[in-house]
């Protein structure tokens, strides 16, 4: 089955959902690696889940819930840049800081990859890692992401801009 292991699987958002995301999108601590400006209210966050519900071919994006077997919701995986035509797409992760350093992101990058490249057919996923999100580049080194380079102050940390790794992977 896709997007399904013994510990986790990947599934589609759903409005129960709404609680976990809302406090997840409005933890001012996690807007650096979400590219957050501002908090979202519990309407706008309702409307995003229901309009996510479309047809996935029509979309760019697609936010899936990372959901532990006993149904424990632990984070996302944000798939963006959708190019459907040449078959990519960026990946992006994000565990609730309780989850972090169990091997779920690694998990959920396998997951979605062996779906992208078997069932749907891509042909390249990528990530862009900040250089100093160590854990991350980890997680990439661990999934067969190989790093492509090296893009100059291309995340805004406060007032300073961080470097950030490329890193792809080929079907």
């Amino acid at each position: 089955m896709w997007l399904k292991n013994d510990i986790l699987r990947l599934r589609a958002l759903e409005e129960t959902d709404l609680h976990i995301l809302y406090e997840w999108e409005n933890n001012s601590d996690n807007w650096l690696y979400t590219n957050t400006l501002m908090p979202f209210s519990k309407h706008t966050l309702l409307e995003y889940i229901r309009n996510c519900q479309t047809d996935f071919l029509s979309q760019e994006t697609l936010k899936l819930v990372i959901e532990l077997s006993d149904g424990t919701a632990v984070g996302t995986l944000d798939v963006f840049n959708i190019d459907h035509f040449n078959g990519r797409a960026e990946l992006g992760v994000f565990l609730d800081s309780k989850y972090r350093g169990n091997g779920y992101a690694v998990m959920a990058y396998n997951l979605f990859k062996d779906y992208a490249f078997n069932y749907l057919g891509w042909v390249n996923l990528y990530s862009i890692v900040p250089k100093t999100n160590s854990p991350m580049h980890a997680v990439m080194h661990r999934t067969g992401f190989i790093s492509s380079g090296t893009l100059k102050k291309w995340i805004k940390v406060s007032k300073e801009y961080e470097d950030a790794v490329i890193y792809c992977i080929t079907n």
